[in-house]
């Protein structure tokens, strides 16, 4: 929690003026504040916003607004605070992710009323899940063998590394997974974490959750034996520890099924349309 009661704003100071370019500084109504460029968001609570910066940067600021009352809230620290915190934890760690340049929240008697949370854009990125959808996906066969075992020794290691220091993301889809490629090899960027924790109770359901959450892509994209793979890599090859799992998490996706691989395909691929008019 940042504040008790009033309001607090925060940004680094060699950000402050290109910031202000998009109206966001101390005295803004940032509760308002919006861009055409709208990534996500739902009435109640949350808004995504994308801001092309004069310097040809971009920066992504997320707002949650509770038009409510929620006592639940009352002395916790805020999304966008964990998310903050999120970011730091994962760059100690080496983990590649997003730079927090502003954050701010509002509190009436320790109730949050709203949060907001600015990160800077990473150039040259696309979602993971849509990589493989709309580019993995129609590669030759050996460029995809290629380029996915590159890409699962990366992943791999940052889940290692991240759960072995009692982190975990919480809701680690593929599409909160950047790809970027860079001259010499490709990087793994995780972004939006607001419900990311440390040192749970339970570890395996923290482990599980994690997996589970990549599963509903990957389990589209590898076979069992591949996903079972990639599993033993995890856990250093130890197939108990595998095994328990692999039947963790596809008890997971029995509770709710994952959406058909075509989804994810850009509107004009063959089979997207294909799909799409038998609905």
């Amino acid at each position: 929690m940042q504040v008790f009661h009033g309001e607090v704003f925060h940004v680094l100071p060699e950000w402050k003026e290109r910031l202000a370019q998009i109206g966001l500084n101390e005295n803004s109504d940032w509760t308002r504040l919006s861009s055409e460029q709208a990534v996500s968001g739902s009435y109640n609570t949350t808004s995504n916003f994308r801001f092309e910066l004069e310097d040809g940067s971009s920066v992504f600021f997320k707002r949650y607004v509770y038009r409510k009352i929620r006592f639940k809230h009352w002395l916790q620290p805020s999304k966008a605070a964990v998310e903050a915190a999120g970011f730091n934890e994962l760059k100690a760690l080496g983990i590649p992710t997003l730079q927090t340049v502003a954050y701010g929240e509002r509190r009436r008697l320790g109730l949050l009323q709203a949060t907001f949370i600015v990160t800077r854009g990473e150039q040259n990125t696309i979602e993971l899940d849509q990589f493989l959808a709309r580019q993995w996906y129609n590669m030759s066969t050996t460029s995809k063998r290629t380029i996915l075992k590159q890409l699962q020794a990366i992943l791999i290691k940052q889940l290692q590394t991240a759960h072995n220091a009692g982190f975990y993301h919480w809701d680690l889809k593929l599409r909160n997974v950047l790809l970027q490629h860079t001259t010499d090899n490709a990087l793994l960027i995780w972004i939006d974490c607001p419900r990311s924790r440390r040192k749970t109770a339970n570890e395996f359901d923290a482990v599980v959750n994690d997996f589970s959450a990549m599963a509903r892509v990957a389990c589209r994209v590898l076979t069992p034996g591949q996903q079972m793979r990639f599993l033993l890599d995890y856990y250093d090859g130890n197939r108990e520890k595998a095994r328990k799992l692999y039947r963790a998490v596809a008890a997971e996706l029995v509770k709710r099924p994952p959406r058909p691989y075509w989804h994810l395909l850009a509107e004009d691929d063959p089979m997207y349309i294909r799909n799409i008019n038998k609905q």
